[in-house]
């Protein structure tokens, strides 16, 4: 495990294995310079890039102790450059330097931005809550998405890591729900480490990350203008840090506002046949969203008061 002179505060992702995922790791990172030219960052990394460089102020070379799909994030305390640390998917773009989101975590060793829990009477895919409650003798579990996570260096921060850690070693155990193409979800496991070591979610009410999941109607995105905005469970949401989970990505604002960040800082855009491929594929991505999301509204409304 590396030995780290550890200093001010930063923005922490992880990026390996397949090219797309190195491609929003530069998107990401292109957003961070945009809109928060103050902040360091840095990348986890299996690739030699050279673009990721050039992009992050720190790359960390993956290494095997840290597995693969979600488990690094198990390591973020033992990986990190900073004293204080966001860790942000790579598929999020940065709106703003981000100090509110900063400020609301101040005074916590580790924090995760939400307010929604879990009881008993729900049904969540990623996690049997009623069996996991009943074990650790417990009322609730915390509910969010866990594409950004706050955390101080620190005993107490390494003694929570240390707990998810155990988590991680007993998910099937655990009935932890896991990926198709393998490894498990982290969520539940850093929600039960939230639970075990008696700490609370941090609601940012309207502002901090949030997922297009589940909204309605049009995602309004600009990055150069520091502008997000959707409609989500009937309140309109304005994210810090929009994050565009799984197929998500096919959103055509995604791919345009990243096209705009590629020629800011002069790398090569897709050719206009792609684009318009792209923008194509977001046309048709955009109608089925609807109708999913309207037959979860008819078939699950439970389900979908639990999206975040």
């Amino acid at each position: 495990m590396p030995d780290l002179k550890r200093s001010g505060r930063g923005i922490v992702t992880m990026a390996f294995g397949k090219q797309p995922y190195i491609e929003m790791a530069k998107w990401l990172a292109m957003s961070i310079k945009l809109n928060a030219p103050d902040l360091e960052s840095a990348v986890l990394t299996d690739s030699t890039d050279p673009e990721l460089a050039e992009l992050y102020t720190h790359v960390i070379p993956h290494e095997p102790y840290m597995g693969s799909q979600m488990e690094p994030k198990f390591h973020l305390d033992r990986f990190t450059p900073f004293e204080e640390s966001f860790y942000i998917d790579t598929d999020c773009l940065v709106l703003n330097n981000l100090e509110a989101m900063w400020a609301a975590f101040q005074g916590q060793y580790f924090g995760i931005p939400g307010w929604r829990y879990l009881t008993a009477s729900d049904v969540d895919q990623a996690v049997d809550v009623p069996f996991v409650l009943d074990r650790y003798q417990l009322t609730s579990l915390p509910k969010f998405n866990g594409g950004c996570y706050y955390f101080r260096s620190g005993e107490e921060t390494t003694r929570f890591f240390d707990t998810a850690r155990d988590l991680f070693t007993r998910a099937a155990e655990l009935r932890i729900g896991f990926f198709r193409d393998g490894g498990f979800s982290d969520e539940p496991l850093f929600a039960l480490a939230l639970a075990l070591h008696g700490l609370k979610l941090t609601s940012l009410g309207v502002r901090g990350p949030w997922t297009p999941l589940q909204s309605r109607g049009a995602i309004h995105l600009d990055v150069f203008a520091q502008e997000c905005s959707f409609l989500k469970e009937g309140i309109t949401v304005y994210p810090d840090l929009v994050h565009f989970p799984g197929g998500y990505r096919e959103c055509y604002a995604y791919h345009r506002e990243v096209w705009k960040l590629q020629r800011h800082f002069g790398r090569p855009t897709p050719p206009l046949i792609a684009r318009s491929s792209t923008q194509a594929t977001g046309i048709l991505w955009s109608a089925r969203r609807g109708t999913r999301n309207y037959a979860k509204a008819i078939l699950r409304p439970r389900e979908r008061r639990m999206a975040i």
